[in-house]
């Protein structure tokens, strides 16, 4: 299985240690990355078949990885 983060230019250490806690905490995920424009904001974590888990529209704060592991869990991830 895979979930794919999208996230800015400037969030890509954010991203690694995100990726990290995800692939930590479900072991059978694999994380994709993409990087996003720099004129372009916002964060995203979809599913293989497209269904958004979480997502940050406007510029914000990253999100938190234990967020996005309850986000994940609630989406039937275990």
């Amino acid at each position: 299985m895979q979930v794919v983060v999208t996230y800015g230019q400037d969030e890509v250490n954010q991203f690694i240690d995100l990726a990290d806690a995800i692939e930590e905490e479900f072991p059978e995920l694999q994380v994709e990355g993409v990087e996003i424009e720099k004129d372009q904001q916002g964060f995203s974590i979809k599913t293989e078949d497209g269904k958004i888990v979480a997502e940050r529209k406007s510029a914000g704060p990253f999100p938190e990885a234990s967020t996005i592991i309850e986000s994940l869990k609630k989406a039937g991830f275990q």
